[in-house]
């Protein structure tokens, strides 16, 4: 992850001391009024699920109430700028996904900051895994069939998403390239209509959710032929990964908190270990399986901003390859 930026020196050293000395007090007496955890998505879904149990137990480890904020918008983009521009004095938290990354190499024009300098990362606190189905009428049973079907049947057979640029259009623009393969992209208005889609037999493939798609697959209406992860899912570790057909993907959305450009560095990192120790706490685990996710208690300010890059230039090169216009 992505190391912050070095602040300039300070010429004189009797005034780098008295700098340094409001910083700490204010990380040992943090926080003193409630934090405001901002989410720029619309209440009720993973991102919010998410600030709400960890928003709990951030209360109870340093005892001040959390307020979270939805304010979603111009695909997250109004939620995040509020935070870019707040002060860097710990109050004002970003708990936001993958879209932050994928922004950047989508819109970069409607992107009016720099994610690697102008955001402080703190940890990524949970992931979200896509995962490869398709219609239970389908005759492939594994990611080789589809691919070796794809290949008898150049541009005939088609994967959904719910949308151009979303990571479901992403996920299966990755797999055209690696798998060189002819399909066609099928944008929906939405992840549920481009699950319906599927089920109705339009399309032949979609990577989904994990969350979403496991109870059709466990009805028997889609089949899952594999998650898009570096390793298997613990909620569905008997569905092999994409590696482990041949195709090397990591189609992981992550979920994380970050901080304006110049919060002190002991702020962020007093911050991360609240999170990191909720996060260990079994039931926290629990909650968050429940709605798909999956808890990482190990994240840190530097691997975030690792995993900030490596998107960053990933993302960057599926649009072009892509040739993925929406500006």
């Amino acid at each position: 992850m992505k190391t912050s930026r070095r602040q300039a020196a300070v010429a004189c050293c009797g005034l780098a001391t008295m700098a340094v000395v409001p910083l700490q007090v204010r990380a040992d007496t943090y926080p003193s009024r409630p934090v405001e955890f901002m989410v720029p998505y619309p209440a009720g879904g993973l991102v919010d699920v998410a600030a709400r149990i960890l928003g709990e137990r951030f209360r109870e480890a340093l005892g001040q109430p959390v307020v979270v904020v939805n304010r979603p918008g111009a695909s997250s983009m109004i939620g995040t700028n509020a935070v870019v521009r707040a002060k860097p004095d710990g109050y004002s938290l970003l708990i936001t996904t993958s879209t932050l990354t994928m922004n950047v190499a989508l819109t970069p024009k409607q992107v009016s900051f720099d994610v690697l300098s102008d955001l402080a990362p703190i940890a990524i606190v949970a992931t979200t895994s896509q995962i490869l189905v398709v219609p239970a009428t389908q005759p492939v049973r594994s990611v080789r069939e589809l691919i070796e079907l794809a290949k008898a049947r150049p541009g005939k057979l088609t994967f959904g998403s719910g949308s151009t640029g979303t990571p479901s259009h992403l996920a299966g623009e990755q797999l055209r390239s690696l798998a060189g393969v002819d399909i066609l992209h099928v944008p929906y208005n939405g992840a549920p209509p481009a699950m319906n889609a599927l089920l109705a037999g339009e399309t032949s493939m979609l990577f989904s959710n994990l969350a979403v798609a496991m109870p059709q697959v466990r009805a028997g209406r889609i089949r899952a032929l594999a998650v898009a992860s570096p390793t298997r899912s613990a909620l569905a570790p008997d569905v092999p990964t994409m590696a482990e057909a041949g195709m090397p993907m990591d189609a992981d959305q992550w979920i994380g908190f970050m901080a304006p450009r110049g919060t002190p560095t002991a702020l962020i990192q007093r911050i991360a270990a609240v999170l990191n120790t909720a996060l260990a706490s079994e039931d926290v685990r629990a909650a968050l399986a429940k709605s798909g996710i999956v808890a990482e208690p190990s994240s840190t300010p530097a691997s975030f901003a690792s995993v900030l890059r490596q998107d960053i230039d990933r993302y960057r090169k599926i649009v072009r390859d892509a040739k993925i216009r929406l500006e």
